[in-house]
């Protein structure tokens, strides 16, 4: 997994892990890995990466659901289709991992579908603007606020912060 994000993916790693679950359901992730030109990103399913600039929000990552699927086709896409992957560490081979590069940021956020799917972009990026408040306290919000709101799958959220060069 040292090598790179989509290595960690299709690592031993992954197979333990999924071997840990052991329920035969699909196991979504996002990994960001410090590089040379910044973050590396790695992702499957719909769990994202984005990118806060202390201003702005910046989607870094496409969910690979049937409801992306149907979008990118020019097609509405039926509510349920949003929670229906496509791409999973049970599934995914290297072609499929979705990758980005980013450089130059003051933070990212690395959510799963519990978190981003419940809590919007303009509440998220309220959260993440809130003064005098720590990294971690912000997280346990983001947290928090997709329960509040009536969330019934795992929210998970993770903020990287790194000094902009």
């Amino acid at each position: 997994a040292h090598r790179s994000p989509p290595a960690c993916l299709r690592s031993p790693v992954r197979d333990r892990a999924l071997e840990a679950l052991n329920t035969g359901a699909d196991v979504v992730l996002v990994v960001a890995m410090p590089s040379d030109a910044g973050y590396e990103i790695a992702w499957v399913g719909d769990a994202r990466a984005y990118l806060w600039d202390g201003i702005e929000l910046t989607q870094l990552t496409s969910d690979q659901t049937m409801a992306e699927y149907f979008r990118l086709h020019d097609s509405i896409p039926t509510p349920r289709m949003e929670h229906v992957v496509t791409n999973s560490l049970r599934t995914t081979s290297a072609e499929r991992i979705g990758t980005a590069t980013v450089a130059g940021f003051k933070s990212l956020l690395l959510s799963s579908d519990g978190v981003h799917k419940v809590v919007s972009p303009q509440t998220i990026q309220a959260v993440l603007a809130e003064s005098g408040s720590t990294t971690l306290s912000r997280v346990s919000t983001l947290v928090e606020t997709a329960m509040v709101l009536g969330g019934k799958d795992n929210a998970t959220a993770l903020v990287v912060s790194t000094l902009v060069a």
